[in-house]
């Protein structure tokens, strides 16, 4: 027998007692030892028959009951590490269904790099009716896997999920663990990815520590409109503590082909009679276009409808849009680089050598140049990770191809002898 356990497994749950049940099943059949394994389950605000069940119910797992009443995910959280005695704290919420190897990869994956922060996929199941909506939250979800799981990504704080994520607890408290004021749920995520980047601490995604979503059991269409609304309020929450973020947090995400922020703006706060009277009208015709297999009007009212809900909860917060302006006003432009922060890299010398001065300053931005030509900059991110060796290529052929192209055209050009028109010269 161990000692202790090494990793606490962490579950905040609220009245879904039959999806938390399979969640826990499902960490009684890992693969990882389970006498070096603890479960602790916070029961926040639960009215069902969480508590009671949980009482009732074995387990070969050491597991912790924490009641709280009904404080939020991020407090939630918080109790359960202050509960927690484990060298290792993997969070974990109540929709999410492990797979047998999960726990022995997030192991792993700190025992390789100790001190980093280590998220998991957990697509959605295919389970449900393949409904527009499903189809739309799928496709998010696994678009959000997939980008960070290419190498070379770049992390940002709005790639921090938390409903499969492990960290030391001595880092957990280093950064001051979630922000149990954030309202709602899902916006605590966030603004705990701003403090992880800022303490410098590295973000890795584990593919192996694999799990499902069984959020076709807990989200409905008219519940992705009612987290919209919320995602709004979390957003104001969260600029009133990071005030850098708050233009590119509200308006970058509010932006989109079908309601682009102007008119957005104006219907909530100026004609909100008519943006309700629209969204109405919007809301409505959706079952209507998924009948008639409209699927890119479909997806275009979706859009539309989201960011409408999403102001909607900036309007709850702010009132008015003169304090949304004055809200906006006060938030700091970012800094230019200056010389000093700003690496030049000369592509010219190769690759290698760029990717070591890179590891060796990593700079908030770079200058990129071949030789005595101009490919482009990679400008200072908002909260993102300074820039490092494995992110240069990525960046190079998602942004600059053309560039590249254009510049080493330009060079071999240069190289190419121009032909005499006197015949060879003997």
């Amino acid at each position: 027998m161990s000692a202790g356990p090494r990793i606490s497994v962490i579950i905040p749950t609220h009245n879904r007692v039959e999806s938390l049940l399979r969640t826990i099943s499902a960490f009684e059949r890992q693969r990882f030892e389970l006498q070096d394994m603890e479960l602790i389950v916070v029961a926040d605000g639960c009215t069902d028959t969480t508590t009671s069940t949980l009482e009732r119910r074995t387990t070969p797992l050491d597991w912790k009951l924490v009641v709280l009443d009904g404080l939020g995910a991020g407090a939630a959280r918080n109790a359960g590490a202050e509960a927690a005695t484990g060298s290792l704290l993997l969070f974990m919420d109540d929709d999410i269904e492990p797979a047998p190897q999960l726990v022995e990869a997030h192991v792993r994956a700190h025992a390789e790099s100790p001190g980093r922060v280590v998220m998991g996929p957990y697509p959605p199941s295919l389970r449900g009716r393949s409904a527009f909506f499903r189809m739309q939250a799928r496709s998010w979800w696994q678009s959000h896997f997939y980008e960070m799981s290419k190498p070379g990504h770049r992390f940002t704080y709005i790639d921090l999920v938390s409903g499969n994520l492990s960290i030391g607890p001595e880092v957990f408290r280093k950064v001051g663990g979630f922000d149990g004021s954030i309202p709602g749920a899902g916006g605590e995520d966030y603004e705990f990815g701003v403090r992880i980047i800022e303490a410098g601490i590295e973000i890795h995604f584990e593919p192996g520590a694999a799990a499902l979503h069984h959020e076709h059991e807990t989200m409905t269409l008219d519940g992705s409109f009612r987290r919209a609304r919320q995602e709004g309020r979390t957003n104001v929450a969260i600029g009133r503590k990071h005030p850098r973020l708050r233009r590119g947090l509200f308006w970058d995400m509010l932006e989109s082909e079908e309601a682009p922020r102007p008119q957005l703006r104006y219907l909530v706060f100026r004609r909100p009679a008519l943006g309700r009277i629209l969204a109405a009208m919007a809301r409505a015709s959706l079952p209507v276009l998924e009948l008639l297999k409209m699927r890119h009007r479909w997806r275009k009212a979706f859009g539309a409808l989201f960011g409408y809900w999403r102001c909607r909860g900036v309007a709850d917060e702010l009132g008015s849009e003169a304090a949304l302006s004055a809200y906006l006003e006060r938030s700091p432009a970012a800094s230019p680089s200056t010389g000093e922060d700003e690496l030049v890299l000369d592509l010219a010398e190769g690759l290698d050598v760029a990717e070591r001065l890179l590891d060796a300053s990593r700079p908030r931005s770079v200058y990129l140049r071949y030789g005595e030509h101009d490919v482009g900059r990679i400008e200072p991110a908002a909260v993102a990770e300074p820039l490092k060796g494995a992110h240069l290529r990525p960046i190079l052929a998602e942004r600059f191809p053309w560039e590249l192209l254009r510049v080493l055209a330009l060079r071999e050009a240069a190289l190419v002898e121009p032909r005499s028109t006197h015949g060879p010269v003997i």
